[in-house]
């Protein structure tokens, strides 16, 4: 019943789009855009706090490390909620914009970092500029633009955004004891606590991440289907060589025709969100090397590109995973 009446709300909410909005959204969305603004933020902390500034930075970074990892390292991989991209029933009528991200999405680490980061301002400096309030804004629409470009459902931002003022609050209490009581002793606890928090968290997302990263281990069909390539791992990068080729050529053919065992992947490692680059991908039949990135459309599609230069200047190749 939540899951049905989240989906609608989403499909009510994808919708609003147009030609003038994906580009704004999407860079709404992308976490590099904000950086001049979060600098801006710890330098004016900085030069009005002077030695306070430690503290409040330390209270704000660990809300939103502690809020990110709650969502990314222990809900995504304990929830095992598809991204409304990824969930076969419904991805071919999602409005999608850009890279679909990860596999899992509950809940969204975008709306737990936002609203932990405005919530530590508000509670810092609500009483002193009143204006900081307005800050939610755009801790709503970063939060909102993740609907827009198809990669989380409505209660996914609701959960984050819930989790990041939750965890901001927690740490904002540490922070005014310790002003308040002047307890070093407990605010070292407090510390320890969180880094081992941190830790823990980390070592479940770096499990989550190596299992994301074999997921295009296996045997793949090219998509005319008249050879056969296995996808391997070699210590932490991926290599690919074909197992089987058809053999409906003619004799001409076969001479050009590249041999089983012929290695045409190579060193390709995985950054994250179904992309695998940095590898290489070679001609089987010219024999000619060029640049090659890996992206996992769905659990049965991967699309292999190989470009002289930039991504923009080359060719994609379908791969359909052999049942």
């Amino acid at each position: 019943m939540i899951d049905q009446l989240d989906t609608q709300i989403f499909f009510w909410l994808n919708s609003f789009h147009n030609d003038f909005f994906d580009p704004i959204m999407l860079w709404i969305t992308n976490r590099n855009s904000w950086l001049p603004m979060y600098a801006i933020i710890i330098g004016s902390i900085v030069w009005t706090q002077k030695r306070k500034s430690i503290g409040i930075l330390v209270m704000i970074i660990f809300s939103v490390i502690i809020s990110d990892q709650v969502c990314s390292s222990i809900l995504k991989p304990l929830i095992h909620r598809l991204r409304p991209c990824h969930e076969p029933s419904i991805q071919n009528l999602v409005h999608v914009i850009g890279n679909c991200g990860g596999q899992f999405g509950f809940c969204s680490s975008h709306a737990a970092n936002t609203f932990a980061l405005v919530t530590c301002l508000i509670l810092l400096f609500g009483k002193q500029f009143t204006g900081i309030k307005y800050l939610y804004i755009w801790a709503i629409i970063v939060s909102y633009s993740r609907i827009y470009v198809g990669v989380h459902y409505p209660l996914d931002v609701l959960v984050g955004a819930a989790i990041g003022f939750l965890v901001a609050l927690f740490f904002f209490k540490i922070y005014h004891y310790y002003l308040l009581k002047k307890s070093m002793k407990n605010l070292k606890v407090i510390l320890i606590i969180s880094f081992l928090v941190i830790s823990f968290s980390s070592k479940i997302n770096s499990n989550t991440f190596s299992d994301e990263a074999e997921k295009i281990v296996g045997i793949w069909f090219t998509d005319d289907k008249t050879s056969k390539i296995q996808i391997y791992k070699n210590e932490s990068q991926y290599f690919g060589k074909i197992i089987w080729m058809a053999s409906k050529a003619s004799k001409e053919e076969l001479k050009v025709k590249p041999k089983v065992g012929y290695q045409i992947f190579r060193k390709f490692t995985f950054e994250g969100r179904n992309v695998w680059s940095g590898g290489q991908v070679s001609d089987p039949r010219s024999g000619m090397t060029v640049s090659g990135k890996m992206t996992l459309k769905d659990e049965n599609t991967l699309n292999v590109r190989g470009y002289v230069g930039a991504p923009m200047f080359g060719k994609t190749v379908v791969l359909l995973r052999v049942e």
